[in-house]
């Protein structure tokens, strides 16, 4: 079974509604945590420099936040990625199950040679005190010279490159 089915199978409570989850699930990744989910979702959502080493910072625009000065459905981030820059809308948001985001292509700096992206992280409690986890991307692929190898890339040198960093500060694994 794909991991991206099981993921989808496995967190039946924590499913985004958002039109985009139509879009194909290009890649995705499971990963176990030894922390409570709370924590987990914290790391995952507003604490990405800690354990993605490609982001140094954040900035975080809260003005069309559905929570005043907190991550909620309409925040903005905008990741630094050396001096190119992912703007990022928040279109999903329920503490601490699970949330989705969305690139703005037109406003960020860092191109690829995707269009329509939605990625999602899960958070799932395992009943031991750890947490279940889950990282997907998906978007459709545009025409370009990278596009045949670009899951392969994206799996290996983005999603598992950064969460074994991840899995490593937290008594976690790779499931």
């Amino acid at each position: 079974m794909a991991l991206a089915q099981h993921i989808e199978e496995y967190f039946t409570e924590q499913k985004p509604s958002h039109k985009m989850t139509d879009l194909p699930a290009q890649v995705a990744i499971g990963f176990y945590l030894k922390l409570p989910p709370e924590d987990a979702f914290k790391l995952l959502s507003v604490d990405l420099p800690k354990w993605i080493n490609a982001i140094p910072s954040i900035e975080w625009d809260y003005r069309q936040s559905k929570s005043q000065n907190k991550m909620d459905v309409g925040t903005q981030r905008t990741c630094a990625f050396g001096k190119d820059k992912a703007h990022e809308n928040i279109i999903e948001y329920q503490y601490p199950s699970y949330y989705a985001y969305q690139i703005d292509f037109d406003k960020s700096t860092m191109k690829m040679p995707i269009s329509d992206h939605l990625g999602i992280f899960r958070v799932s409690a395992d009943n031991k005190g750890g947490s279940i986890c889950s990282w997907e991307q998906r978007f459709n692929k545009k025409r370009h010279p990278l596009s045949p190898i670009l899951n392969f890339m994206m799996q290996n040198f983005v999603l598992k490159k950064f969460v074994k960093n991840l899995v490593k500060q937290h008594q976690g694994y790779i499931l």
